[in-house]
C-alpha cells in the first residue's frame, strides 16, 4: 500500500513537472512568434503600472496603428502608480511622440490636425489583464478580431484570456525586449508563468482555450 501510495505521488509530482515545463514553452514560444497581420478590427495595447512598460507598450501600439493595422487603438488600464490612469499615461505617450514626428515632416497646423484625428479609446476602470481585455470589449463590442500589444512574457496569458472572452481572432505583437535587463525578462517569466497556471486552473474558459 505504502509502496502503491509512492508510485502514485511520484506520478503526480512528474505530470505536474511535465505540465510546468509546458507552460513555460508555451509562454516563450507564444512571446516570440509575430502572427502576420494584415488588418483587424482593433488594437488593444494593455497598460503596465512601470513607466517605461508602458511607454514601450504604448509606442509600439502606435507603430502598428500608423502602419494601418487598424483604425482603432484602445489603450487599457486604470489607476495605479501613475497620477493618471495607465489608459490615459499612454495616450500623453502618444500625443507627444506622434506631436513630435509630425512636426518635423509637416506644418504646426497640419501637425494638429494629425494628432487630433488619431481614433484612441481609453478603457479607464482595469487593474489586472483580465480586466483589460474585458472592459475593452465592452468599448468595442463589434471588434471580431483584435492586436493585442503586451511585452513578450505577458503575450501567452492574454491571448488565452482573449480567446476565453469570445475575441474570435487574436493576433499579438510585443516592443523589442531589450529595454528591460536579462534578469528582469527572467523574473517576469517566471511570475507569467505561475499566473498562467493559477487562472489556467480557477477559469474552465481560459482552460479550454489553453488546450485547443
Amino acid at each position: 500500500m505504502i509502496l502503491l501510495l509512492r508510485k502514485i505521488i511520484i506520478a503526480l509530482v512528474v505530470i505536474f513537472f511535465i505540465a510546468i515545463v509546458s507552460y513555460f514553452g508555451v509562454i516563450f514560444v507564444m512571446g516570440k512568434m509575430h502572427p502576420q497581420v494584415s488588418s483587424a478590427d482593433a488594437i488593444i495595447v494593455l497598460g503596465a503600472a512601470h513607466e517605461n512598460m508602458a511607454t514601450q507598450r504604448a509606442l509600439k501600439g502606435f507603430e502598428l496603428y500608423r502602419e494601418r493595422k487598424s483604425g482603432t487603438l484602445v489603450l487599457s488600464g486604470g489607476k495605479t502608480t501613475f497620477p493618471v490612469s495607465e489608459a490615459q499615461y499612454m495616450k500623453s505617450v502618444i500625443l507627444r511622440y506622434a506631436s513630435t514626428t509630425n512636426a518635423s515632416s509637416a506644418s504646426a497646423t497640419n501637425a494638429s490636425s494629425a494628432t487630433n484625428a488619431l481614433h484612441i479609446i481609453l478603457e479607464e476602470d482595469s487593474l489586472n489583464t483580465y480586466e483589460n481585455l474585458r472592459n475593452s470589449k465592452l468599448k468595442i463590442p463589434n471588434a471580431k478580431s483584435i492586436i493585442i500589444v503586451t511585452d513578450q512574457f505577458h503575450i501567452a496569458r492574454s491571448v488565452l484570456i482573449a480567446k476565453s472572452l469570445g475575441y474570435q481572432t487574436v493576433y499579438w505583437d510585443s516592443p523589442d525586449p531589450s529595454y528591460l535587463s536579462v534578469s528582469s525578462r527572467f523574473k517576469y517569466y517566471i511570475s507569467e508563468m505561475k499566473a498562467v497556471v493559477g487562472e489556467s486552473i480557477t477559469n474552465k474558459a481560459m482552460c479550454s482555450s489553453f488546450i485547443y
